[in-house]
């Protein structure tokens, strides 16, 4: 099916859903040519029709990825229409090449809530825009790289080659999670129901990252070929220049973009509360959708060598829960095959990480800093021999 047909096909619900982009400035919605007696649905009246809402909207796979779509476009749109005039911070990127001497210091005049890292990056070097996974700003916050800068900071640039690059790992590891996520929720057919749960703490030591995901098949055990088509499908994406958008958003705009996940739906308030707010993190690669606390990487040509090794069934009291296992390894970092076929041998073994059930979400994207530390010098010691 076209776009332009799906396209077509939706309008009545997305039209009609732009209201709630505008969150609190709008407080009423009509949705279809379906209306209460009194008239149109406040936003009070919302989570009591969300059943109705559900069986009122049929979509195919496609059609919901677009409908998400849709919806982050318009509110990435709504937000860069706050942007009313243009006010200068100063960056200072603090040494940008990764020399020994920390005193190298280069001053940017950047444009607040529009230039992101990545935008000084370019005011720099060709080779510090590549190699670049995520930036820390002030030393104590990672930023994403195309996220907007906010005021005046202090930013270090943040790689995979450097002595102990353990939060570059760690959100290294969080990205290709999200990127299997893509690939399993669009390699089944309509008929079988898919739903993205949430992957682990992202734990080097443990061998394989991990996306948990309800399927309704029962006692599946994945073929070869088919671990060759998710992994074909992962590959497929990073021979891409796909980049991570990320984009803050309303909880309940997010609970509409997801509300055929009921899983998802259930752990946004979660994350919401986690944040202190009422918003969460949506990001998008290319036209998938999906929650996370961030940072992620820059873009998927980062991605180097990457392979589904692994489905195992997980007990669990939402039913049929399987946990995809894959391994990969940074474009930046060479590895010959030998050692990477150990690597995928060992990440075919059960990842033995905690299941994140709903209560546990708000942690499910964090780890401890001293024992992420201790296993990325573990893993860089073996990619190094």
């Amino acid at each position: 099916m076209h776009s332009s047909s799906l396209a077509n096909k939706l309008k009545p619900r997305l039209s009609s859903l732009e209201c709630l982009v505008r969150q609190t400035s709008i407080r009423w919605y009509r949705f279809d040519n379906r209306v209460q007696p009194k008239g149109f649905y406040c936003a009070a009246d919302y989570e009591k029709n969300r059943q109705f809402l559900k069986s009122d909207c049929k979509l195919s796979a496609e059609e919901l990825r677009l409908k998400r779509n849709k919806l982050f476009d318009l509110e990435k749109k709504r937000q860069s229409d706050l942007v009313t005039r243009i006010e200068k911070i100063t960056v200072s990127v603090v040494n940008p090449y990764g020399n020994t001497d920390e005193s190298e210091t280069i001053n940017l005049l950047m444009n607040k809530d529009i230039s992101t890292p990545y935008h000084c990056s370019q005011h720099i070097d060709q080779m510090i825009t590549n190699r670049s996974v995520v930036a820390l700003i002030d030393d104590k916050t990672y930023w994403d790289i195309h996220r907007p800068l906010v005021s005046d900071c202090q930013l270090r640039f943040k790689h995979f080659k450097e002595p102990n690059p353990y939060f570059a790992n760690k959100t290294y590891w969080k990205s290709c999670s999200l990127l299997m996520g893509s690939a399993i929720e669009q390699a089944f057919k309509d008929t079988i129901d898919i739903k993205l749960h949430s992957w682990p703490k992202p734990d080097l030591n443990s061998g394989s990252f991990v996306y948990d995901v309800y399927i309704d098949l029962k006692d599946w055990v994945p073929k070869t070929e088919e671990l060759r088509v998710f992994t074909a499908m992962l590959q497929k994406l990073t021979l891409e220049d796909i980049p991570f958008e990320r984009l803050d958003v309303n909880k309940e705009l997010a609970k509409v973009m997801f509300e055929h996940n009921s899983i998802k739906s259930q752990q946004i308030d979660s994350m919401a509360d986690t944040n202190g707010s009422d918003s969460v993190t949506v990001y998008r690669v290319k036209d998938h959708l999906d929650i996370s606390c961030g940072p992620l990487i820059a873009n998927t040509s980062q991605v180097g060598s990457i392979h589904v090794t692994a489905v195992h069934q997980i007990a669990s009291h939402l039913g049929s829960i399987y946990r995809f296992q894959g391994i990969s390894v940074p474009k930046q970092l060479n590895i010959n095959s030998y050692t990477f076929s150990i690597l995928r041998e060992r990440a075919a073994k059960r990842n033995a990480s905690k299941f994140m059930d709903i209560s546990d979400t708000k942690d499910s994207q964090q780890i401890s800093e001293q024992k992420s530390q201790q296993n990325d010098s573990k893993v860089r010691q073996s990619v190094n021999q």
